[in-house]
């Protein structure tokens, strides 16, 4: 899913997202794939356990 579409899905802004982003992966938050720039929402539900 794109970075807006992750953002809401936490229930943030896409601004607070990309500001967020270094914090929450370097609390294992799944990173974008480096070819498409998409996050995988299975990913994103295991990290949010």
């Amino acid at each position: 899913m794109p970075a807006i579409k992750a953002a809401r899905y936490l229930h943030l802004t896409l601004r607070e997202f990309m500001e967020f982003l270094p914090a929450l992966q370097d609390q294992g938050f799944p990173k974008a794939c480096p070819i498409t720039g998409n996050y995988d929402m299975v990913a994103i539900d295991a990290w949010l356990g």
